[in-house]
């Protein structure tokens, strides 16, 4: 899986790609600028599944276009910026989000850092601390830059 976070100004994800309890690859560029709509994407969640809705992504000029699309699959979430606000994309809709928010399998661990006054990188690199699918390598995008 891996950790996203987003503090209403950096959007920060880990680089670790994992297949189970293996670590597959410690390198990944899991935040993807000017995807479709967005002006960055970090997505978690199966690997597969993630690469097989991209495309959806890409062709979505709009976000009104995006949510005429199907939903990411049950596992699948992303959380997209747009203007500098956040969006979670995911089986669920597509929802602006608040500005501390967080995804994946350190979501939780992300989410109590930023409670306690942690940028999302921090909180990353503290999910990282705890969450065996989440490494310290942390890639960032800042909003309008």
């Amino acid at each position: 899986m891996t950790t996203i976070a987003w503090d209403g100004i950096t959007l920060a994800a880990d680089r670790q790609q994992t297949a189970g309890d293996l670590v597959w690859d410690n390198s990944v560029q899991k935040i993807l600028k000017n995807a479709g709509p967005f002006d960055a994407i970090a997505g978690c969640g199966n690997l597969g599944e993630m690469e097989a809705y991209l495309p959806i992504i890409y062709r979505s000029s709009s976000l009104a276009l995006l949510r005429q699309e199907e939903l990411p699959p049950k596992d699948v979430e992303f959380m997209g910026i747009i203007n500098g606000v956040c969006y979670s994309i995911g089986d669920g809709g597509i929802c602006k989000a608040p500005n501390r928010c967080a995804a994946g399998s350190g979501e939780h661990l992300a989410l109590a850092a930023m409670d306690f006054g942690k940028s999302a990188v921090e909180a990353v690199r503290y999910a990282a601390t705890r969450d065996i699918h989440t490494n310290n390598r942390v890639t960032t995008y800042t909003k309008g830059k």
